[in-house]
């Protein structure tokens, strides 16, 4: 999803990379889930309360969420 998002096209050898929809933003990861890709919902709302209480100084202005099951 980053690249979808930020990519700035620059990354790939030759003909250029993939350009995101949003080239010029800066992805702040946050990892909610173990090695073996298992979360759960308190995990998950924890995340989601430290994007708040960061989202003035670190500039967040959108949020996304991407699940498999």
């Amino acid at each position: 999803m980053a690249v979808v998002i930020a990519g700035s096209g620059a990354n790939r050898p030759g003909n250029g990379g993939y350009t995101g929809i949003a080239p010029q933003a800066h992805v702040i990861g946050v990892k909610t889930a173990g090695a073996n890709g298992v979360t759960d919902v308190s995990t998950l709302l924890e995340a989601m309360n430290w994007v708040s209480a960061y989202a003035s100084q670190l500039n967040i202005r959108v949020v996304n969420l991407s699940f498999g099951v």
